[in-house]
């Protein structure tokens, strides 16, 4: 009991594993009865979150992962150029006056295309 009430953080398994290296063999099942019978609990209730709450964080942190992996992917390669208070694009005939310089020859329209659910929209023309 002496070794519980010191190191209220040990489990049962650790009180077993400290009395056989002092020389005392005593079986888990006894050391947990006697822990029991004084009102202590087998092992300690640790700080910190509950395992479904962990599990429920690392859920987050993982979405939060691929959101913020697609956004930078989108930033650094796939970003458009946005046109005047951000509307579509004009597309590249108008904008130049006539075909040319790799522009299409197509009647000028404009795709959206919805990055992250809507989060993100990207723009290219229509073939």
């Amino acid at each position: 009991m002496r070794l519980a009430r010191e190191n209220p953080r040990w489990g049962y398994l650790r009180i077993v594993g400290e009395a056989r290296k002092l020389g005392v063999v005593v079986s888990s099942t006894s050391v947990r009865a006697i822990l029991r019978r004084h009102g202590l609990g087998p092992a300690p209730r640790r700080g910190g979150p509950s395992w479904v709450e962990f599990l429920r964080a690392q859920a987050a942190e993982a979405h939060l992962y691929r959101v913020l992996s697609v956004y930078l992917a989108h930033y650094n390669s796939a970003r458009p150029h946005r046109g005047p208070d951000l509307e579509v694009p004009a597309p590249l005939d108008t904008v130049r006056g006539a075909v040319g310089d790799g522009a299409c020859a197509s009647d000028g329209a404009i795709e959206r295309l919805n990055v992250l659910g809507g989060l993100i929209h990207e723009y290219r023309q229509a073939a």
